[in-house]
């Protein structure tokens, strides 16, 4: 086959965009996975120092002048449960499979986490006045 100036021009300019599309798609999957390879770490370093809080109840006393609020927080390898009330903080290692807040007034409370097969955890919570 004889090719003239014009064809070989035509040529070189077609393989020369097709090495153009291909080393363009090799640059983008090199790129992806240096992302990738960069975001997995942020991720996990982000979610030690900001563990997720889930709200699991919010108890108000009889005539609503306090509140309990119970919070499961997802810290690594196992979970912690917060008992939150008057500016003050109850954690606990042991996640319940039952939570229950009896008022005995409106400035005492007993939390009661029930975990089965076991006696339940009663914490005694004191407002102050």
């Amino acid at each position: 086959m004889d090719w003239n100036n014009d064809q070989l021009v035509e040529y070189e300019r077609r393989k020369a965009k097709h090495k153009i599309i291909i080393g363009s798609i090799y640059f983008l999957m090199i790129l992806l996975i240096i992302a990738a390879i960069v975001w997995v770490p942020v991720k996990i370093i982000y979610a030690f120092g900001h563990p997720e809080e889930t709200q699991l109840m919010l108890s108000q006393s009889p005539n609503q002048e306090n509140e309990i609020e119970v919070v499961k927080i997802a810290e690594f390898p196992d979970p912690i449960l917060q008992i939150n009330y008057d500016n003050q903080t109850i954690k606990k290692t042991k996640m319940p499979h039952d939570i229950s807040v009896e008022w005995k007034n409106d400035r005492e409370a007993s939390v009661i986490l029930a975990r089965s097969g076991r006696e339940p955890d009663i914490v005694h919570v004191e407002f102050e006045e």
